[in-house]
């Protein structure tokens, strides 16, 4: 079950760390609550209390509990990062709908989700961090939630019909409810003892203990696994023997095999459904890896294919320059004495290129044009004739004169 906690905030010192915490860069994500600018939350927070009257106590000598900081906290298993069901997404749309359910949503609230790293064993974990003002907004009274012992009692019966609902599993009171957690160095008894009596004489762990090594070793390669068969064959190119026994994996490190150790004691976060997510999110990781080098590759063929055709286009363009100046200078020539275009040979590449072909097509047929009109073994053109252009300067000469008909004079008249 998700755990969820509280304290209430009631001095400045308190609710400026409280501030720092929830803005700091560390947040996975931020949302709030019936706040119009988010960037200044807890300031808009502190004028709502001030115009109801809430930055000060009800009574005269009490404490001035003005917001509450709660926090739910998913188990490490539930996590994403441990191949859980919970994205930091998820995680926030958990939250907003607990505050809906506790009808926070008539206060000020500003959610923040952290991923929490525990620093004696590693291990992650997802928790949102809730500030909630104390002013109501429908009614201008400050938020009470009865007795603190019932009102514990009320939240936690709010996430545990919300996390029946989500599918999570449910806290056992008493009980060890992380098995991450539960198989961790520092619950390992001798391994534990052998690293504070190393942490005291100031060595390295990695220095005191091959154990750890090799735990550090499996992590890290298990997240550039994509399946089992990948995982057990990168273990044995860095020396780590492994071997699966009853459907349960054992591993020994080659240069002190006396000993071998289940992996899913080693490290929790390697533990059944949680190495599954590992080798899922490699696979994933390296499947979005090479997606990203396919279109790099395309986009440097596209850019390579272009270069190469705007560099053929402008030696055409060259060569055509130059033919056009050479007609010009041979002018009055025989056709056949007259300049050619000569293009330089259109890559393979390019070959079906619509745009070459057209460009070199149109280049042809300038040259030729030109060539045309310098030859002096050549009409000119009637298009340009002196007389001016199109089918005003292609008049038609005057034919004989037409014959009268018979029996008919000059003008059409039948003769006398």
């Amino acid at each position: 079950m998700t755990i969820v906690s509280q304290k209430a905030v009631a001095s400045a010192k308190h609710a400026r760390k409280l501030k720092d915490y929830i803005e700091g860069k560390d947040a996975l994500l931020r949302d709030c609550i019936n706040v119009f600018e988010p960037h200044r939350a807890f300031e808009e927070m502190a004028e709502t209390r001030r115009a109801a009257g809430h930055d000060r106590p009800s009574r005269r000598g009490a404490a001035n509990t003005v917001m509450l900081h709660q926090v739910l906290a998913f188990l490490p298993e539930e996590a994403d990062v441990n191949g859980g069901p919970l994205s930091p997404e998820d995680c926030m749309r958990y939250a907003r709908e607990y505050a809906s359910r506790r009808g926070y949503d008539a206060h000020q609230v500003v959610l923040a989700l952290h991923e929490e790293r525990c620093e004696e064993d590693g291990t992650s974990r997802y928790a949102v961090h809730l500030a909630i003002n104390r002013t109501n907004l429908d009614t201008g009274k400050r938020l009470c939630e009865g007795r603190s012992a019932q009102a514990k009692r009320d939240r936690a019966a709010t996430v545990r019909a919300l996390d029946a609902e989500w599918g999570l599993r449910q806290v056992v009171e008493g009980a060890e409810n992380s098995r991450i957690h539960k198989r961790q160095p520092h619950r390992a008894g001798a391994e534990g003892r052998i690293l504070e009596r190393a942490a005291r004489r100031g060595r390295a762990p990695e220095e005191a203990s091959y154990k750890y090594n090799l735990r550090k070793l499996c992590q890290g390669l298990a997240r550039r696994s994509a399946n089992l068969e990948e995982y057990r064959r990168l273990l044995g190119e860095w020396g780590v023997a492994s071997e699966v026994r009853d459907g349960r994996i054992y591993v020994a490190d080659m240069d002190n095999d006396a000993r071998s150790f289940l992996l899913s004691r080693l490290d929790g976060t390697l533990a059944g459904d949680a190495l599954e997510g590992t080798f899922g999110r490699a696979a994933e990781n390296a499947r979005l890896e090479r997606l990203r080098s396919e279109v790099q590759a395309a986009e440097r063929r596209a850019a390579e294919y272009q270069a190469a055709k705007e560099a053929y286009l402008k030696a055409a363009r060259r060569s055509c320059k130059e033919a056009l100046c050479r007609i010009g200078e041979s002018e009055g020539s025989k056709l056949k004495d007259l300049p050619r275009l000569r293009l330089p040979r259109i890559p393979e590449a390019l070959a079906r290129d619509a745009e070459v072909n057209r460009a070199v097509l149109g280049m042809a047929r300038r040259v030729e044009a030109a060539r045309c009109e310098a030859a002096s073994d050549l009409p000119p053109s009637p298009m340009r004739s002196p007389g001016g252009s199109g089918r005003q300067g292609s008049a038609r000469r005057p034919g004989p004169a037409a014959r009268p008909a018979p029996g008919r004079g000059p003008t059409g008249r039948a003769a006398r």
